[in-house]
């Protein structure tokens, strides 16, 4: 059980749900994790409050997602993958090692990612 941990919460957005690329499925997590990343390195406060949470297990909350989240059941024990307290404890992790997390670049870069019209290479 992760009920002592930092537990943080966030509003699920489904509308967008159905024009969600087929294929996000082979590469999400290494496209969140590059995305997390870029927010540790280019926002300093962002930095400093993860790094903030010590040692602590991160919780995504968010009832019924399993993949980013995890919820707890009626015995008080978190289900769900919780994908994104996954990644922000590896971009912690990263931060204090000064190192990078382990993002699979050639599966994003065989995903072509497209934003505002330039291709992303990673």
């Amino acid at each position: 059980s992760a009920n002592n941990g930092f537990v943080a919460k966030r509003f699920k957005k489904a509308k967008h749900k159905r024009v969600a690329r087929p294929d996000f499925v082979e590469w999400r997590h290494e496209w969140m994790t590059w995305v997390v990343w870029q927010k540790c390195v280019g926002n300093a406060d962002f930095r400093e409050l993860l790094l903030a949470t010590g040692d602590n297990t991160i919780v995504e909350v968010v009832k019924r997602d399993p993949v980013w989240a995890a919820w707890p059941d009626e015995n008080g024990n978190y289900v769900g993958a919780n994908g994104m307290g996954r990644i922000l404890m590896a971009c912690r992790e990263a931060l204090r090692t000064n190192t990078v997390p382990a993002i699979d670049t050639n599966k994003l870069n065989e995903a072509g990612i497209w934003i505002l019209g330039q291709k992303v290479q990673f």
